[in-house]
Order: structure tokens, then sequence, then C-alpha cells
């Protein structure tokens, strides 16, 4: 199913073979309905990045 390419990069992302099926599955299946508690803020689910942080994680 996965090739030899895409195993390297679940490696380098430090992903297992079987999450990224478990994952896969969520998408043919169906994904479980979560219970909203507060929205996202600042500080809570959302982070803020300075354009140096953003940098680097545009370039991952």
């Amino acid at each position: 199913m996965f090739t030899q390419k895409d195993i390297e990069q679940l490696r380098e992302k430090g992903i297992t073979q079987d999450q990224l099926s478990r994952q896969l599955r969520f998408f043919s299946t169906g994904f479980p309905f979560l219970q909203i508690v507060a929205p996202a803020s600042h500080f809570r689910g959302i982070m803020k990045v300075d354009e140096q942080q953003e940098q680097a994680y545009l370039k991952r």
C-alpha cells in the first residue's frame, strides 16, 4: 500500500504505518463527533507565532 518513499517520509515525521492507516480509515468511515466545550482562542488551541517561527514552520 505504501511506497518506499512514503515509508521514508513517515519515518522522518515520526508517524508509524499503523498510525497513518488509522488516519486514512477515518476518511472512509467518518470522524467521531467531538463535544465542543469552549471556542479556540490564543493559548487555548491557537498559538501566535512571530515571523521567524512562521518561516521555520513553512520550511518544514
